[in-house]
């Protein structure tokens, strides 16, 4: 889940970024949204993140650059250099961790292993490297990276005030600066139609020259909350290209990022079948939902882990998705290690993580060896009806 929600700190980040300086009323928040990427040329940061979730908690500190390159990819889309170096963190491991990307190329280095990974900025991006929670989750848990998310808040931003409350709460003093406080929440009669992702009250502090958040809050209720805060904060001041052409640290262990994708691939292949052939070949009692809340089976994938075999079936409708997952065996991601409400599902208990306005669950209980994941833009009732339903 922090996965997530960092993801979604770091959309907002890029999107709210660089508006111009007229009133702020919750009526222009989307004009000046679809203005901020334009008027927000370069970033140089320092920033601090607290996050609690049904997996962690902690906090880390980063210096972060980011800089447009002048170049677009084929979908239109701004290339961006990057740079983050953590500073400090809850996780000893962690710090000392350093990205950088000069939108084409990249590297990161782990100084606890004193490995640098080398690629592809795509490579880098798909392998999901840097962040705090790097297990792959299933089942759509924590698999959004920063483009998909970008894209998901754009497409509901587009719809203005139809799916979202914006609401301007006053003006603060925040880290010296002077902000705007804005509320961001999806309204009750709409929350079904958006992707879980989006399912969190968002509180975020603009700053009042040029628009850029310097701190949010994103509440998810049991799902976990992000806190994000800039200590330093630099606007279009203008970075030099060679902090984005750094080179790792000499001496380090260099791994490709693209054999270590093949790798994992190779060593958790997931592949996509039938709901009759997940059956056969799982190795296990297989079960399927007679209760599917009037949506249909949409992908069903089979995940052979090395210590787990897990299932995935995706049910999706007009306005629901939802996943059911069951893993026989120890597939980490399948557990949940804190929060939540001690439920009884099937006659055993199991453990109920709610999002804002109860709509946005994970549902998770075990059965002998199986473990099983009811995740969606659902409520908890939802979520039950659908667990007492499978055969």
């Amino acid at each position: 889940m922090f996965k997530r929600m960092w993801s979604l700190m770091l959309a907002l980040t890029v999107v709210l970024a660089g508006c111009g300086q007229e009133a702020i009323t919750a009526e222009n928040i989307v004009t000046k949204i679809r203005e901020g990427q334009a008027n927000t040329n370069d970033v140089h940061a320092v920033m601090r993140v607290d996050y609690t979730s049904d997996q962690a908690t902690g906090f880390m500190k980063a210096e972060v650059w980011s800089s447009k390159t002048g170049n677009k990819d084929a979908d239109g889309n701004e290339i961006k250099a990057f740079r983050a170096k953590i500073l400090d963190a809850n996780d000893a491991k962690m710090v000392g961790v350093e990205v950088v990307s000069d939108g084409t190329q990249g590297w990161l280095y782990e100084p606890a292993e004193n490995k640098v990974y080398v690629g592809t900025a795509a490579e880098l991006s798909q392998s999901q490297m840097g962040q705090p929670d790097q297990e792959q989750g299933q089942g759509g848990r924590g698999r959004m990276d920063q483009t998909a998310m970008l894209g998901q808040l754009q497409s509901v931003v587009e719809k203005g005030l139809d799916a979202l409350t914006i609401t301007i709460l006053g003006e603060e003093k925040v880290a010296g600066f002077d902000t705007y406080k804005v509320s961001i929440a999806p309204k009750a009669d709409t929350q079904q139609q958006l992707p879980i992702d989006l399912l969190v009250d968002i509180n975020v502090w603009l700053e009042d020259s040029n628009w850029m958040p310097v701190k949010f809050v994103l509440d998810a209720k049991d799902m976990g909350n992000v806190s994000f805060a800039a200590e330093t904060l630099e606007i279009n001041k203008g970075i030099d290209k060679a902090v984005f052409s750094a080179q790792p640290p000499a001496g380090a262990e260099v791994v490709k990022i693209a054999d270590m994708i093949k790798e994992m691939e190779q060593a958790a292949p997931t592949t996509d079948l039938t709901l009759d052939q997940a059956k056969a070949q799982a190795g296990f009692n297989l079960l399927a939902p007679s209760e599917t809340l009037g949506t249909n089976l949409s992908d069903v994938q089979l995940l052979n882990l090395a210590k787990a075999t897990t299932v995935i079936q995706t049910y999706a409708g007009a306005d629901l998705e939802w996943t059911l997952v069951q893993a026989k065996g120890d597939d980490p991601d399948a557990k949940i290690e804190r929060g939540g409400t001690a439920v009884t599902v099937r006659g055993v208990q199991g453990t109920l993580i709610e999002g804002r306005g109860n709509v946005g669950v994970v549902l998770t209980w075990q059965e002998a060896d199986v473990t099983f994941v009811i995740t969606g833009n659902i409520d908890g009732e939802q979520a039950t009806k659908i667990a007492e339903s499978l055969k």
